[in-house]
């Protein structure tokens, strides 16, 4: 019964016109939004022409796409954290290698990539 309240929420949120068309990161906003806007309507207003138990289906419902939500911005940041011991583990590596222009040219690049983990846009060049 939940996963159809949740297929059902999903349609309503034309969920694959979405997917097409955004990026994943500004899909969860969206759909974030959206969630939170028809909990508020449907834990606060009592004149909805719906039963008690529609409601708490559709609360429920909301719930868990808002901690789904959740659950993946905290993945993306535990792929950064790990893209980044990577990066630094790769650093560390290459120092084993002779040195030369290729243990230069791929020190600079990962340098390069770590710097821009902590930075704020991308658009940077490397070289």
């Amino acid at each position: 019964m939940f996963l159809l309240q949740f297929a059902m929420l999903l349609y309503t949120f034309n969920f694959f016109e979405y997917t097409r068309t955004m990026n994943t990161k500004l899909f969860l906003e969206e759909i974030s939004e959206r969630c939170l806007s028809e909990l508020t309507m449907y834990r606060f207003n009592k004149g909805l022409n719906i039963s008690n138990k529609h409601r708490k289906g559709k609360i429920a419902a909301l719930e868990y796409v808002l901690n789904l939500i959740y659950h993946f911005y905290q993945k993306d940041k535990e792929l950064k954290l790990e893209f980044e011991n990577i990066i630094i583990s790769q650093i560390e590596d290459i120092s084993l290698l002779k040195d030369g222009e290729y243990k230069n040219a791929i020190t600079e690049i990962l340098q390069w990539t770590k710097t821009e983990l902590h930075s704020t846009s991308l658009k940077k060049s490397y070289t």
